[in-house]
């Protein structure tokens, strides 16, 4: 009998959530953002907003509640870590315009991380997922599957949330849309409580 088993996976969790974002939008926009990053003489980098805690403003506060309420359904359902509260630990706005993209990055003092796509349009660029670890070898299959790749796209819709590993390397993608600008939220999530055993114990109370 043969079997397969997906030992040690990188769980990417998406899905379109059922939210009017409208009132969002605007108040989005109007957040102050860090200046855009310059490489090679080309203002490339996207842009963050200054506020790196935005769903503890009231007026985000209700979409950081969805949003919470869908991680909770992921982490206990999927990961099974029901016996552990999350929490946010930052969330802050992105602005990716025409010709802009990120560097490859991934997320510090956090577990999980999670983006949330506001405003997006064909072309205005790729969430890009990578395995940098080494390989002995690289070769190259006839076709590319979750087995066989180090690296995955994921193309933003409106309304989509991505929940991922925050030591999972990403970035976004150039935005070759000419006219519209990429808005998204993105933010990391924290356990609290009881973690481990031992002489590895840590009680967390944020």
């Amino acid at each position: 009998m043969k079997q397969i088993l997906k030992l040690f996976p990188e769980v990417v969790y998406t899905k379109i959530l059922d939210v009017d974002i409208k009132p969002y939008i605007d108040p989005l926009k109007e957040l102050v953002w860090n200046d855009s990053g310059h490489l090679n003489n080309r203002l490339t980098v996207s842009s963050a907003s200054q506020d790196l805690y935005i769903f503890e403003n009231p007026t985000f506060k209700p979409l950081g509640d969805v949003i919470m309420n869908e991680f909770n359904l992921f982490k206990d359902d999927v990961l099974n870590y029901d016996a552990n509260d999350f929490i946010f630990t930052t969330s802050w706005g992105t602005r990716t315009e025409p010709l802009q993209d990120s560097e490859w990055h991934n997320h510090h003092n956090c577990l999980y991380s999670g983006i949330f796509y506001m405003q997006v349009a064909k072309d205005t660029g790729n969430l890009l997922l990578q395995d940098f670890n080494k390989k002995n070898l690289s070769l190259t299959p006839s076709s590319y599957n979750e087995y066989n790749s180090v690296s995955w796209q994921i193309e933003p819709q409106e309304k989509m949330l991505v929940l991922f590993p925050s030591h999972l390397y990403h970035k976004i993608g150039r935005n070759m849309n000419k006219a519209i600008a990429r808005y998204s939220i993105a933010f990391n999530f924290m356990p609290i409580g009881d973690m481990g055993k031992g002489d590895s114990k840590l009680v967390l109370d944020l």
